[in-house]
């Protein structure tokens, strides 16, 4: 599959299931420790752009800050979702490396969730980035996370159960080849919906993501005209280090600026 087939798919397929798989996802939290990365590498305006924004999750925080938002989506039922949660927010359809938004500008971009890390290869990251660099403002803030290496071994190369109110969900591994830097974790979601009556329905759905070394990331933004502010480490319990550190860290979180002179290359 090609990387936009292969996000696509899967999101089609778990849309309804999405707010169920990530209810213990703390967002009000997560967007305050982010919006305050933000603030201090520079955020001025109120203007926002949610790049892969789900079912709404990661962008309602920021309406409830005050924020004017624009929200972009790959696949048409997340997009249809986070819609009816937020009808007077402009909600569309559009892959990252080609957002499609016609001269418009913003204070802020966000890209969260690992949604990057569906990018299955370096061009894709880099057109990606350019995107991005073509809509903020000279001086705007690019905040978004990757997946380490750690979540790469501990989540995506063993199997695993949650159990939500009338769902359960299974990750199904493949193991990574090669187990290292630039790997690609690839499995098969299943969900069993419990449809009443004693029945219960299943869907599965393959996922597939991409691991980014630090190194390429910060090239691909510096050739995009975006410098790299700050690569900060998240921990499961939501604590921050000032490095990500690839092992000890479950995420990276970026945070880069659009330069003066930046713009779409």
């Amino acid at each position: 599959m090609t990387t936009h087939a292969s996000a696509l798919s899967a999101y089609e397929s778990l849309a309804r299931a999405y707010d169920d798989l990530t209810s213990d996802h703390d967002y009000e939290h997560w967007i305050g420790v982010l919006e305050a990365l933000a603030i201090e590498h520079g955020l001025a305006g109120r203007e926002a752009l949610d790049v892969a924004c789900g079912t709404g999750k990661s962008f309602l925080p920021l309406l409830a800050r005050g924020y004017r938002v624009v929200a972009r989506d790959l696949s048409p039922e997340m997009v249809a979702v986070a819609r009816a949660k937020a009808p007077g927010v402009d909600v569309g359809v559009a892959d990252m490396r080609s957002l499609e938004l016609e001269g418009r500008r913003f204070d802020l971009v966000t890209c969260l969730d690992d949604a990057v890390n569906h990018l299955l290869d370096e061009s894709s990251l880099r057109a990606a980035f350019r995107e991005v660099a073509g809509v903020l403002r000279p001086g705007g803030v690019y905040v978004f996370d990757l997946n380490t290496l750690r979540t790469f071994r501990e989540d995506f190369a063993t199997t695993w159960c949650r159990r939500r109110e009338g769902r359960l969900f299974v990750w199904d591994a493949l193991p990574l080849a090669p187990d290292g830097p630039g790997c690609l974790g690839d499995g098969v979601m299943h969900v069993f919906s419990d449809d009443g009556d004693g029945r219960w329905s299943h869907a599965a759905t393959t996922m597939q993501e991409r691991h980014f070394p630090q190194a390429a990331v910060v090239d691909a933004l510096e050739a995009a005209g975006l410098e790299c502010c700050a690569v900060r480490g998240l921990q499961m319990d939501g604590s921050t280090y000032p490095e990500a550190d690839e092992l000890r860290d479950t995420k990276a979180i970026y945070v880069a600026r659009r330069t003066a002179c930046g713009e779409r290359g």
